[in-house]
């Protein structure tokens, strides 16, 4: 059959129907906005989803959880919160975000706190904790050994939440024995702040004008006023009784202690802090053992009775500023550290502060 150019737009004339002639008719295009469609219903049809995208995506509900907890409650608990809230709040979490070390010792706060605050899950929270506690003192380590001066900032940093999660770590028995490790408490504490006190002396300079400024200018500001504190006038004071009684019996050995500067000076250190601690924030505290590093704590590391005295008594003004969930319960946790390293000589020495913070002596 011959083939027949038609003219008309339909697939198919009258004529060439009546003649049963087959057409040959030129292509017509569509309408522009029908094209682009169909284009992109083509692109959409031919495109075929990776491998990778058909993969679960895994979402950390944990981690997440302990971030939210930290942004929303934690960041309140930490030093001085009224002046650096933006500091807790946004500053930390950003240097975290560079170093997993540092966010592993972050996270791990917020998982203490939910343990001191939810008892049903208390050993699944602490068990975090301390997992994040570790491999960030692992990695922080490497760094010391490494190259210590290029991490100055992160490694600072992690020194202060290294110090909270310490004091926030739960070693009494009566909480659940979750740390077997009833006197190590006090002794992980002195390690936290003479590491902390070391990279300070060591990068104080650079670290004014680093991220953590206002946490070093804050903190000098609230030692430079319990030192003004101490030397104010003391003539309105209330005496403690505990005080002046070991006052009394340093003064009675004072021709054959070897030390009776150190311990005077940490005695009249002692009863200072004790008029001036209603002044304090709770972590005030801390910047008493902090300033004493130098000459007082190798004594009672080398468990000298005296010191270790002058520590029980020292319980004292720490059971007045517990006032945060991680420091909770270390009154009682330094006394049970000092009682049974001391002689029986010098036990009954620590009586009085023993009876001011509820600790009972154990006979046994």
């Amino acid at each position: 059959m011959p083939l027949h150019q038609c003219d008309e737009v339909q697939p198919q004339c009258a004529r060439c129907a009546r003649l049963q002639i087959r057409g040959h008719y030129t292509t017509h295009q569509k309408p522009a906005l029908l094209t682009e469609y169909d284009g992109l219903k083509d692109c959409i049809l031919k495109r075929e989803p990776s491998p990778r995208a058909c993969a679960p995506v895994g979402v950390d509900l944990v981690q997440l959880e302990l971030l939210h907890t930290w942004a929303a409650f934690t960041w309140a608990t930490m030093p001085w919160p009224h002046a650096l809230r933006d500091f807790w709040r946004v500053t930390v979490p950003g240097l975290a975000l560079n170093h997993a070390y540092l966010m592993q010792a972050l996270l791990a706060i917020p998982a203490f706190q939910l343990a001191n605050l939810r008892p049903d899950r208390r050993s699944f929270y602490v068990s975090i904790a301390l997992d994040y506690q570790r491999a960030a003192s692992g990695s922080a380590k490497e760094l010391l050994r490494d190259v210590p001066e290029a991490n100055d900032v992160s490694l600072s940093l992690f020194s202060t939440l290294n110090l909270i999660n310490t004091l926030a770590t739960p070693r009494r028995s009566d909480q659940g024995v979750i740390v077997d490790d009833k006197n190590g408490g006090f002794n992980d504490l002195l390690i936290a702040l003479k590491a902390m006190k070391s990279l300070l002396a060591v990068s104080w300079t650079s670290l004014l004008s680093s991220p953590l400024a206002p946490l070093l200018n804050h903190g000098s500001e609230r030692l430079v006023l319990q030192q003004s504190l101490c030397h104010s006038d003391p003539t309105w004071q209330r005496a403690n009784e505990c005080i002046e009684e070991l006052q009394c019996r340093l003064d009675a050995h004072v021709t054959s202690i070897v030390n009776f500067g150190v311990y005077n000076n940490a005695l009249q250190a002692i009863r200072d802090a004790m008029h001036w601690s209603s002044l304090w924030e709770s972590v005030d505290t801390l910047l008493w053992v902090y300033r004493s590093l130098e000459d007082f704590i190798p004594l009672f590391e080398a468990h000298d009775q005296l010191a270790l005295v002058l520590l029980g008594h020292f319980t004292i003004v720490l059971k007045s500023c517990e006032s945060q969930w991680w420091l909770h319960g270390w009154s009682i946790q330094i006394m049970s550290h000092v009682y049974p390293r001391l002689d029986e000589v010098h036990k009954p020495w620590v009586y009085g502060p023993a009876t001011e913070i509820g600790w009972i002596v154990s006979f046994l």
